[in-house]
This record gives structure tokens, sequence and C-alpha cells, in this order.
């Protein structure tokens, strides 16, 4: 379009709006230009007004950087969106073959595709080759999984090349791999992988292929869990920038490697650069924190209460809005199931009975797949309605809260216990200097809720 108007073909444009024309500053400044040039005597514009003259330049310009930023925005966005799908364990596209996507779009097994998949890297193990094992799962007549809860299943002819994208794919080990991102899904909900790291490392060294990489990025279960064990939570003493979590190795005499977590000043610019602190000392300050604050104080109680109703309010309203929407669905289906057998019983054409016949097997289909929605839904509920803690076990919960935190061997558990009181604590090499609380913890020690144990400890 610009050559043209370059070679006086027409000399004005019209539009929608500026962001239909330029969408970075390259394109942007060469409309302009050519408005400053008079090659271009004028532009129009559907939903923004234009005046060729000084102002209206600005204005155009103005509404370019926008085009600009927007354009920016929904790319970071976009991005941003996806990452966290990943983070959270969820698959973005089909499901992976030997399993079935459920309702939350975690990965489950898909029964008996499942042992055949199962089978499948067996077969790899052996030595197979991926024609052989190919051939074997066509024989056994595999199907693909084609919807939520693995109702409907579709006839799947493996090749070469689909074997090798298997053998080649992390999720069977339990890490899901987007670009870089990198998940340990075990870590996140009951997975069930098929293989374990050391059998997927041997596989894909038989293929030359790169997946041990996306293995290792993601780490073994116990390293990330020790990576991020209060990570983005403490902060620099010296600089207050937050601090970075990470593993480091001693090797012993013996030839064994023990790791241990620190935390470590990255800020070039900060006289603590380099350095690190390890996460006992401020494990110890957060355990005696518990035991000479006192959270478990009727007040303290009704408070958590209140938050905890305020937090269960938006996610109450999307499963009843989710369950009014699988309602909806069920009755139009059974509506249609209902037309289908009306018109079977009244059709004397055995062809459009036929039709007929294909079109209520589909319905009834979809009818048994919205219950399984719908059943799912309303357990959700009841497990919302269900999930406050009564006083007694709020009680059992702050007086061990200490103890667990202190001494239990799951790190998933501790760090999920301390993001709950501590929003964040600044430390130095010898000590935590400061902390903040989460709410309702804050507001509870500065309205006096919380009473002290200092004096009753021993």
């Amino acid at each position: 379009m610009i050559e043209g108007i370059r070679k006086g073909q027409y000399d004005a444009i019209l539009a929608w709006h500026p962001d239909r024309l330029a969408r970075n500053m390259k394109d942007a400044g060469v409309i302009i230009d050519l408005l400053d040039k008079k090659i271009i005597k004028d532009l129009q514009f559907v939903t923004f007004h234009f005046q060729n003259n000084s102002m209206g330049k600005v204005l155009l310009g103005i509404a370019f950087v926008l085009s600009k930023q927007y354009s920016d925005n929904l790319s970071d966005n976009v991005k941003r969106g996806i990452k966290r799908r990943i983070l959270e364990g969820k698959v973005l596209n089909k499901p992976k073959h030997g399993y079935y996507k459920d309702i939350n779009s975690f990965l489950q097994p898909d029964g008996r595709n499942f042992t055949l998949i199962s089978k499948a890297w067996k077969m790899r193990q052996e030595g197979k080759t991926l024609d052989q094992i190919a051939e074997y799962l066509n024989e056994q007549g595999y199907e693909k999984a084609t919807d939520n809860l693995g109702k409907n299943h579709k006839p799947f002819e493996m090749n070469k090349k689909r074997m090798f994208e298997v053998f080649t794919d992390p999720t069977y080990a339990g890490v899901l791999s987007y670009g870089s991102t990198n998940v340990n899904l075990i870590d996140i909900y009951d997975f069930t992988p098929i293989v374990t790291p050391d059998e997927y490392f041997a596989i894909t060294k038989i293929d030359d292929s790169t997946g041990d990489k996306r293995m290792r990025s993601a780490g073994t279960s116990r390293e990330r869990r020790q990576a991020e064990f209060m990570r983005g939570m403490i902060q620099c003493g010296i600089c207050g920038l937050t601090m970075t979590a990470g593993i480091t190795n001693k090797y012993l005499n013996s030839g064994k490697v023990n790791k241990y977590l620190y935390y470590r000043c990255d800020n070039k610019g900060c006289y603590f650069h380099g350095k690190s602190v390890k996460p006992q000392m401020i494990l110890d300050f957060i355990v005696d924190f518990l035991r000479e604050n006192n959270f478990t104080t009727e007040e303290a109680y009704n408070d958590y209460l209140a938050e905890m109703k305020s937090l269960n309010i938006g996610k109450n309203e999307e499963l009843s809005g989710m369950l009014k929407s699988f309602n909806k669905r069920l009755e139009s289906v059974k509506n249609t199931i209902e037309d289908d057998k009306k018109l079977l019983r009244t059709e004397e054409d055995e062809t459009m009975k036929s039709v007929y016949k294909d079109d209520l097997k589909e319905a009834l289909k979809k009818q048994e797949e919205i219950e399984g929605y719908i059943a799912q839904t309303k357990e959700e509920l009841t497990k919302l309605k269900d999930g406050f803690l009564s006083f007694t076990e709020f009680l059992e919960l702050f007086q061990k809260l200490p103890s667990v935190v202190e001494n239990s061997k799951d790190l998933t558990e501790r760090d999920f216990y301390i993001r709950k009181v501590f929003l964040n604590l600044t430390v130095n090499k010898e000590k935590v200097l400061s902390y903040q609380l989460n709410e309702p913890f804050a507001e509870l020690i500065k309205r006096g809720f919380v009473t002290s144990n200092r004096d009753n400890r021993t």
C-alpha cells in the first residue's frame, strides 16, 4: 500500500482506526513522514478523528504509540497466561498418548490406552524399533482419547514419526515442557508417570534426542522442592532486593555429594553481592516466632473464617456458574434426544432412520459426558462448603505448627505453612532483621488479638 502511494497511484488512506495501519514505530514513522512530505494528502478513520495539521499529527503519533503498547501487552499477557497454565501443570493442547485431560486440564491415565503406551515404552527399553512398536500398537487397535474424562476415542494409526515424538517427550517421566518452562507434574498433583527419569534418560540416549536437557532443567523432584523452598520470600538486608534461592553441591571424600540450599544476593551494586545465608538461621527465627505468638484465640479464628469465606465467594460463584451452564447444556441435549426418538418412531425411510440412530447415539454420549461434568462440579462445591476448619481443628493446627515447620521432612508442607503466615523476611549474614506477615496475621497482631507465649516458654 505504501509503495502504491509513493508511485502516485493514490494519495489518501481510509481505515477503521490508526492501529490498522501501524503497531510498530517503524511503520508509524513512515506514515507520518509521508504526511510531512505531503505525499499522503489525508487520512480518514471510522473510529478516530484526524486533521492534517501539526496537532493532528501529534494525536496520530499518540494513537500509534498506544497501538504498539496494546500489541506488546497482548503478547506479554498471552505468554504469561501460557506460562501460568504450564506452571499449574495444565496441558495446553491435545492430551498425550495414553492419557486424557480431565476437567482441570490435568493428565490422567486413559485405561487400556495407558497400558498399551506403557507396553510400548517397555518394548523400546528392550531394543525394539520404532516401526515394530508402531505396528504392535496398530495391531492392538490403539485409540486416542478425544474428549475430557476419556469417554470418547477414535482410531489412531501410529507410525515411526509419532513413536519418536512419544519417546522424546519428558511428560511420560513426569516433566511437562513448553518452550523454556519445565515443571515436575508429580509435585503438583497425583500424576502417574509411565517411566522413571533414569529409564527416560536411557531411552532418549538410544534415540540421540535432546530430551535429557528438558528433564534436567526441571531437576529431580527433591532438588526442585529444595530450590522452591521459601523462594521469593527472602530479601537482602543491605539492598532490599529479593535473594536468589539455589542449591550447591559439597563433594565428600567418600565420593558422595551432599546438596545444600542457600539464599544469595545477586545485586552487583550491593555490598553483600555474592554472599549467601543458610536457611536454618531463617527457620529458627520462624519457629521461635510461631512459638512466641499464640494465634489460637477466638478473635483469630473469627478473622480466619471471615477471610476464608471471602476467598470462597469467588470460587463458589465460578463453580455455580459452571454448574448452571452444564445444566443448560444437559437440558438442550435431553431435548435433542427426545426429538430424535420421536423422529425414529415416525420415520419410515430406513436411510433416514439410520441417520437419526447415529444422531441419537451421539446425543446420548454427550449426555453422559455432561452428567460427568455436573457430578464433578457438585463434588467441588461440596468440598468448598466443608473446607472450613472447626475451632478445635484451628487450635490443633496452630498448636502443632511450630513443630511442623521445624521437623517435617516434607519441604512442600513446610513451605506451604510458612507462606501462609509470612509475606517476606529481610536478613543479613547473622540474623533476620525484619519481616512482614500475611493477612489476617498482620492485622491480628496489630489489633492485639494475639497473645505472647514468651513468658511461658521453658
